[in-house]
């Protein structure tokens, strides 16, 4: 079980939820509607917190999380299904990218990640560079989006 500490929840699992959405909505070039943007930022949170609570094994979570998020994406956000596991797929590549640069420093600070990682705060503290280096990246892609005005309606 990878059942999440509230200060996980908190400082981790919601912002990294209003990212992903925001993200998908970036990627999928569909114009961001605010109310469904913080709907499904805030059910997509409470969806990773359940998921995590499950007695089922590690990357078992994601996989659910991840078909909850299309689910949610296509039937309440109407963005098209092609695009939406296009920019679920993307968003997470993102994730995966900034998570490798945050390791690859911490590693290069020469820091005990085992020990650090059984803290639930000391982990999050880490964790949040690499959400910091995903808001970059997907907050520049935004710009150039806009700039060339690719966004349509859902």
């Amino acid at each position: 079980m990878l059942k999440l500490q509230p200060i996980e929840f908190v400082l981790r699992a919601i912002p990294e939820s209003f990212l992903v959405i925001f993200a998908i909505y970036i990627f999928s070039k569909t114009e961001i509607n605010r109310k469904k943007y913080l709907v499904t930022s805030i059910a997509f949170s409470i969806i990773i917190y359940i998921t995590r609570m499950l007695p089922i094994n590690y990357g078992v979570h994601m996989i659910l999380s991840v078909l909850f998020l299309l689910f949610i994406i296509v039937s309440y956000n109407k963005i098209d299904v092609i695009n939406g596991i296009k920019s679920i797929i993307f968003t997470y590549l993102v994730q995966l990218i900034s998570e490798a640069i945050n390791v690859f420093i911490l590693n290069f600070i020469n820091l005990d990640l085992e020990t650090l990682f059984k803290d639930p705060v000391s982990k999050t503290i880490l964790g949040i560079p690499s959400l910091v280096i995903t808001g970059i990246i997907i907050s520049t892609f935004y710009m150039i989006n806009k700039k060339r005005k690719k966004y349509k309606k859902a």
